[in-house]
């Protein structure tokens, strides 16, 4: 019982030393899609902040205040980094993602449990847009069964990670796509790091077999 007891204690004071606060003006949402899977958004975040986000809870909150995308606020496993661009894949109650869109999108750090309401990316500093870049990738099927194909606009590195951070596999684009394999991993969720020296983005991947 005592060991818990300083286990707990240990736990909240280390949350206290390192605690940070986010700054919201350093984030911004550089695009909101609708998934090819009913249901789904997905929601494209810059953080040109100096600290890392963890386990991102993203929602998206309509003119009348209503959730309308991850009312469950279901986090994101590992985080954000710093000065990046992230993918987040999330639930909605739309059918569709309205072309004139005038609602809020909020990003909590799931740890912290600091919150921001994040505006687009041309509302904010230059310095927030050069995140954009001109990079764009698409990364399909998603649910994939044997293969996995991602393509983008320029040369690419990727990494394919399970929930537990580990990388399962590795590879560099050929004139701007790759395809992965997927024969030797187990059906369940995974990650897939995509960086071109000067853009960084995660995106999930469901695999099923």
């Amino acid at each position: 019982m005592r060991k818990v007891y300083i286990t707990i204690l240990f736990l909240f004071f280390a949350k206290q030393f390192f605690a940070h606060t986010i700054n919201c003006d350093s984030f911004c949402v550089v695009k909101i899609i609708y998934d090819t899977v009913p249901g789904y958004l997905n929601v494209t975040i810059a953080n040109n902040d100096t600290n890392f986000i963890n386990y991102p809870i993203i929602q998206l909150i309509n003119t009348n205040n209503d959730t309308v995308a991850n009312k469950q606020k279901t986090f994101n496993f590992y985080g954000q980094l710093e000065h990046s661009t992230q993918t987040y894949r999330i639930p909605t109650t739309l059918d569709s993602f309205p072309a004139n869109w005038n609602g809020k999108v909020r990003i909590e750090d799931g740890l912290y449990h600091e919150s921001c309401i994040i505006y687009p990316c041309t509302q904010l500093s230059v310095s927030i847009n050069t995140l954009k870049h001109d990079f764009d990738f698409k990364v399909y099927p998603n649910p994939a069964i044997s293969e996995v194909h991602i393509l983008g606009n320029d040369n690419f590195e990727i990494g394919l990670f399970d929930l537990s951070g580990r990388q399962l596999m590795h590879g560099s684009s050929y004139q701007n796509n790759l395809t992965l394999i997927l024969s030797a991993i187990s059906p369940g969720m995974y990650y897939i790091h995509v960086s071109t020296g000067l853009y960084i983005s995660m995106y999930p991947l469901v695999v099923v077999h």
